[in-house]
């Protein structure tokens, strides 16, 4: 049975090319949840340890149910950040105190 409706392999693709062409010099904060815990994940990119590991949290957070697959990553199943928190403010205000 097919995960999604959509194959994320293309904007896999294009987000790589991106990052490996650009530099991330901003602090991005995306969000996804945790299929496995059912709790929101946030990702920083300037904690992320790869261009890679960027890439899976993109992917992660726009893995919107039954339209894309969800994304196995880091040890855990991550779906579209929607599906916990539609608007992350909390993650929004720590970002901007820091």
């Amino acid at each position: 049975m097919k995960p999604g409706l959509f194959d994320t392999t293309p904007l896999r693709d294009y987000l790589t090319g991106i990052l490996n062409e650009h530099e991330v010099v901003r602090n991005i904060s995306v969000g996804a949840t945790d299929l496995d815990g059912g709790f929101l994940q946030r990702f920083y990119s300037l904690e992320l340890d790869s261009k890679q590991d960027m890439v899976n949290a993109v992917l992660s957070s726009a893995s919107i149910e039954i339209m894309f697959p969800h994304n196995d990553w880091n040890n855990s199943s991550y779906g579209d950040g929607g599906l916990k928190s539609m608007v992350d403010i909390i993650g929004a205000i720590e970002h901007c105190i820091n």
